[in-house]
């Protein structure tokens, strides 16, 4: 038979418990959430590693040339193939999505602008109907697509993009043309 707990025993176990949470709170807690270690138990457990100050994974940079937006239809016949691209200053940044109407082959690279021919960075490659992203360029450059229609159908391909660029460039059956692309309001 067990004897209900008395008062004493109930604000004993209280007094302790809470004891307790605050010792946990002030040893480990507030070393881990805020940064704060007066007993310098988050130290020696490495608890304050967990709490980031450190903005190194988000930052902001301020950009010189103009906010832009661009939209652009671009058909492919089966096995046709292009690139579009726009240039970019180093640490320019752009949103992007392209869909396609159908599979296709793709890379996503970079050409400096002071590249020998055929020097170019790749960012992404593959078969796919679509992709969207962020992207910083790491040098001053084009930067773009190359997508290519294996099937046998025609595929249309809907490119979105909105950054600090400040122009576009097609390249399509052995010629270049130049996109103008004004600035959004």
């Amino acid at each position: 038979m067990t004897s209900n707990p008395t008062t004493k025993s109930i604000v004993i176990t209280t007094a302790i418990s809470f004891s307790i949470a605050v010792i946990v709170l002030i040893g480990a807690v507030l070393p881990a959430e805020f940064g704060i270690d007066p007993l310098g138990t988050g130290k020696a457990l490495g608890l304050l590693d967990l709490y980031v100050t450190d903005t190194t994974h988000a930052s902001s940079t301020a950009q010189t040339d103009d906010y832009v937006t661009h939209e652009i239809e671009i058909p492919l016949s089966p096995f046709e193939s292009m690139e579009f691209k726009y240039h970019l200053a180093a640490g320019a940044g752009m949103v992007y999505n392209w869909d396609a109407s159908g599979e296709v082959l793709f890379d996503f690279h970079g050409e400096a602008d002071d590249a020998e021919p055929g020097e170019a960075s790749f960012y992404e490659s593959g078969r796919k109907r679509h992709s969207s992203g962020t992207f910083i360029a790491p040098f001053s450059g084009k930067h773009g697509w190359f997508w290519e229609n294996r099937g046998t159908k025609v595929v249309s391909i809907r490119l979105t993009s909105a950054g600090h660029y400040d122009h576009g460039i097609e390249y399509r059956d052995r010629s270049i043309q130049q996109h103008a692309i004004g600035t959004s309001n």
